[in-house]
């Protein structure tokens, strides 16, 4: 079953301050699409835990 959170990244956001870190093969495509720009922006790092991969949201300096 794939979680859908919305395209919007500030959506993705939300969710990880609000529920915490997600599995990024449970996102449906387009939101696989957003945690990659996240990424892409220093916004969210993704770590391997065992055969996942787990996306947090970077804590502000």
């Amino acid at each position: 079953m794939r979680i859908r959170i919305g395209k919007k990244q500030r959506a993705i956001l939300l969710h990880l301050d609000l529920i915490g870190p997600l599995l990024f093969s449970e996102l449906s495509q387009s939101d696989q699409r957003g945690v990659r720009s996240l990424m892409r922006q220093g916004k969210v790092e993704c770590f391997r835990v065992g055969p996942l991969i787990e996306v947090r949201a970077v804590e502000p300096a």
